[in-house]
C-alpha cells in the first residue's frame, strides 16, 4: 500500500451506469444507442436522436442531418428532471467491485469526487446511490463540477472526461482519463481495470510528480496523464 497517494474516484461511467440509465429512460437498449454513437464523441445527444429517430420516435425535419431534429441538451435533462429514483436506480458498472478493490489495494486515502448534473435532484439522488452502495456511514465523497480544487502533487483523478484530467493536471495533480468508448482512450474501453491496474501500480510504486506525458497508442496518439518516478 502507497504512502501519501489519495486516489479521487469520478462516479458516472466510472462506478456507475449513468448512459444505461438514459437509455432505459427513452425506451431504448444501450446497444441501439452505441450503434449510433460514434467513438470519440462526448456528447450523448447526437446518438440518443439517431436511435430514436431510427425507431420513428423522434421528430423529422428535413433540414438536420439524417432528417432528424437534433435533441437540445434541455430536452435531454429535461427528461431526468425532478426524479430523484433515476439517480438512486442506476446500476454499478460490472467493473465497480473489481475497481474499487484496486484503489483499496493501493492506498487507503480514496474518495469518490463526482459532478451534479443541471437537474437539483441529482445531488440527494447520488448521495443515496452512494449509502445504498457502501452503506449509511459513507462519507468519502464530494459533489462539485470543479474537481481541480482537490488537485495537489500526492492526488490522483480518475475520470471519464478529458477535459476535466485536463483541468486537475494544470491544477497541480494527476489524472487518468478512463477508458470510454466516447473519450481519447477509447482503444483501452474494453478492459478498463486492466488499464488502470497497470498505471495506478505504477504511479503508486514510482512516487509523485506533477509531470503530464502524452502517451502513443496504435493508431494514434492519445493524451493521458500519469505520474513519473524522480
Amino acid at each position: 500500500m502507497a504512502k501519501n497517494l489519495r486516489i479521487l474516484l469520478d462516479m458516472d461511467q466510472v462506478l456507475v451506469d449513468f448512459v444505461g440509465g438514459v437509455c432505459e429512460r427513452w425506451g431504448l437498449s444501450p446497444e441501439e444507442v452505441r450503434a449510433e454513437w460514434p467513438v470519440g464523441m462526448w456528447q450523448m445527444t447526437e446518438p440518443l436522436t439517431a436511435a430514436l429517430a431510427k425507431k420513428g420516435r423522434w421528430r423529422l425535419s428535413s433540414d438536420s442531418v439524417d432528417g432528424a431534429e437534433p435533441m437540445t441538451l434541455d430536452t435531454f435533462w429535461q427528461k431526468l428532471e425532478g426524479d430523484e429514483s433515476f439517480w438512486t436506480r442506476l446500476k454499478p458498472l460490472p467493473w465497480a467491485e473489481d475497481l474499487l478493490l484496486l484503489v483499496q489495494l493501493l492506498t487507503e486515502d480514496w474518495h469518490i469526487v463526482s459532478s451534479p448534473s443541471r437537474c437539483d435532484c441529482c445531488y440527494s439522488g447520488k448521495v443515496k446511490w452512494l449509502h445504498n452502495y457502501f452503506g449509511q456511514g459513507f462519507d468519502r465523497f464530494a459533489l462539485t463540477p470543479h474537481k481541480y480544487i482537490f488537485a495537489s502533487p500526492d492526488v490522483l483523478l480518475t475520470d471519464d472526461r478529458e477535459e476535466n484530467c485536463q483541468r486537475f493536471v494544470e491544477a497541480g495533480g494527476s489524472a487518468l482519463v478512463f477508458p470510454q468508448w466516447y473519450n481519447v482512450m477509447h482503444r483501452r474501453q474494453d478492459d478498463p481495470v486492466a488499464y488502470l491496474r497497470e498505471m495506478l501500480t505504477c504511479y503508486a510504486e514510482e512516487g509523485t510528480v506533477d509531470t503530464p506525458v502524452v502517451a502513443a497508442d496504435d493508431g494514434g496518439w492519445d493524451r493521458v496523464w500519469r505520474s513519473l518516478g524522480e
